[in-house]
This record gives C-alpha cells, sequence and structure tokens, in this order.
C-alpha cells in the first residue's frame, strides 16, 4: 500500500521476543543470596579447614550454568560462601553440596561429605553439616 511504512518485520518480532526473554531469565541466575553455616564433626567438634562447595542444579532449559560457590571453614567450623565469580553468597536453588576435609597430616586420607541443600530466596545463615567420623588410613606411598 503506497503510504504505510512497514518499520516491524517479523524477524524483528522474533528477535526482541528472544531478548526479552533471556532478560527475563537473567536475574535468576546470575543473582546471589547470603549463604553461611557450620561444618562439624558427628561428635560436634568443628570441622576446620575444609573446602565447601556448592554447585547449582541446573533446570535441563537453563544454557549458561549458574555459577557455583566456595568457602574454607575457618577454626569454629564456620563458612561464609562466595561465588568463583567473587560475589558473595549463592544463587537461589537447588544445590549439589561437597566439604572436603583438608588434613594437616598429607600422608592422610581426608574425609568427604557429598549431599544437596536447597538455598531459599532469602539465603541463610544455617546451611550446617555433619562430617561422619570414619577410620582414616595413610595414602599409600
Amino acid at each position: 500500500m503506497p503510504g504505510r511504512h512497514v518499520w516491524f518485520y517479523p524477524g524483528k518480532l522474533i528477535s526482541l521476543l528472544a531478548l526479552v526473554m533471556f532478560q527475563a531469565g537473567c536475574p535468576s541466575s546470575t543473582t546471589t543470596v547470603p549463604v553461611s553455616g557450620t561444618v562439624t564433626w558427628e561428635n560436634g567438634q568443628p570441622l576446620t579447614n575444609a573446602r565447601v562447595l556448592f554447585q547449582p542444579i541446573a533446570d535441563a532449559e537453563v544454557v549458561a550454568p549458574p555459577p557455583m560457590s566456595s568457602s574454607r571453614t575457618d577454626h569454629e567450623g564456620r563458612f561464609v560462601l562466595k561465588t568463583n565469580a567473587g560475589q558473595s553468597g549463592a544463587v537461589v536453588g537447588r544445590h549439589r553440596i561437597s566439604v572436603y576435609e583438608i588434613p594437616a597430616d598429607e600422608n592422610a586420607d581426608g574425609q568427604e561429605l557429598h549431599t544437596e541443600f536447597l538455598v531459599p530466596d532469602a539465603g541463610t545463615e544455617q546451611a550446617d553439616f555433619v562430617m561422619p567420623l570414619a577410620t582414616r588410613s595413610s595414602r599409600r606411598q
């Protein structure tokens, strides 16, 4: 039709919809909330200098997985998470948790704990884990 300007092509519509859907999905995958807690042995003693890893369990439709978070426990077994990008906390949602004891004796085997944890929308100061006691053996030389 003469005089009619077509400024909105189907290709532009598809690109616009893709951009909106991408932007809508970004905050949930990268927004972090404060997460801290304590790791203790079964007998209640703090587990010091342990490595704590939080790996988000991504939904199947997520293209880029959310960042993982980690920390080391202090002398009281406490930890405060940071993402691998340096942000404080962890992303909201389900995580695979790994706790690795780092023994003072380099010839000793460290204990490991693997479990799951749900990081709530508001974060938590109660991400607490208990490491089972087990007989430790020397590493093979």
